[in-house]
């Protein structure tokens, strides 16, 4: 009992000496919170966001006809992923790098590196770049009704490169979806080409064939002439089929490269930012208040069981 009454008289006494120096404790809260304001200000990077929404097309396909399937020339891949993946590749991010375009001001034109380099000689700080580059881009992908929509974010140390840079990874990751898919309607085309040749000539060997015989057989009466007969024009048949649905493949997988679709639709683009993202004045200026009010406090009551202990 003794002990519950001598901590209670400790906590009252420890409020009181805190509380009588509340003049001490709110000027540290205020400078510790004065600090962190122009911390936050002055040397924390800003970041602003800009954001932007896109939908997904359905396009032209992927040469996925009963021939390719058929040949073995089938190609797969989700269009939209695709190019998902090319938003937020290395490759994407390089070519952003390289970029020349008019400054904020657009008075004179820039090179984009030069807002992230200041070494543009080091190969380490341009992977460096890259990396952060990349990491700057986010997507989000919500499913509605049947539809693909994704969430496109871009965040940078200014406003305008936020949008800038945004636009132009969406234009770069456009135009590499456009080479990847030609480089895949090439290689089908090429598979195919070989294809179509094969059963072209399986074709005109099946029509020669049913030429021979009827060369080595003058007057077909016989049953067993009949049927072999008729077996030798389904083979024709079949293989002149098989030809011809070769050849409409390849025929269309050659329109299609000039056909090559846009993977999304940008539904709202991307916006210069009003207010930056980070750092949160607020929070960093609160969090120094807080921060040294808990400080003073613990110095005083450390201070004061000093005191009781040499008592």
């Amino acid at each position: 009992m003794n002990s519950q009454q001598q901590d209670l008289i400790d906590l009252k006494q420890v409020f009181v000496n805190v509380t009588g120096k509340w003049k001490v404790v709110c000027a540290t809260g205020c400078a510790l919170s004065l600090i962190a304001g122009l911390y936050s200000t002055y040397i924390v990077k800003p970041v602003f966001v800009s954001h932007a929404q896109l939908v997904a097309t359905k396009g032209a396909g992927d040469a996925q006809g009963a021939a390719a399937v058929f040949l073995g020339a089938k190609t797969s891949g989700n269009d939209a992923e695709l190019f998902q993946r090319l938003l937020k590749s290395r490759k994407a991010a390089k070519q952003l790098l390289n970029e020349v375009c008019l400054d904020s001001s657009g008075t004179m034109k820039r090179a984009i590196s030069s807002y992230y380099l200041k070494d543009s000689s080091s190969e380490v700080n341009v992977d460096e770049v890259i990396d952060a580059v990349v990491q700057s881009v986010s997507i989000e992908v919500e499913t509605t009704d049947g539809a693909s929509v994704v969430s496109f974010s871009y965040s940078a140390e200014s406003p305008w490169l936020a949008k800038t840079g945004g636009d132009l990874l969406i234009k770069n990751a456009l135009e590499f979806y456009r080479e990847v898919k030609i480089l895949k309607y090439e290689a089908v085309s090429s598979r195919l080409g070989k294809a179509v040749d094969e059963t072209y000539r399986e074709w005109k060997t099946a029509a020669s064939r049913i030429a021979d015989y009827r060369e080595r057989n003058r007057s077909i009466t016989m049953p067993d002439q009949q049927l072999s007969l008729e077996a030798l024009v389904i083979d024709k048949s079949a293989k002149e089929q098989k030809y011809l649905m070769a050849r409409k493949e390849l025929e269309d997988v050659n329109l299609n490269v000039l056909k090559i679709s846009e993977p999304m639709v940008i539904i709202d683009s991307l916006e210069i930012p009003r207010k930056k993202t980070k750092p949160n004045r607020r929070l960093y200026v609160l969090g120094g208040l807080m921060l040294g009010v808990a400080l003073t406090s613990c110095y005083y009551c450390i201070r004061l069981g000093d005191q009781k202990h040499d008592g």
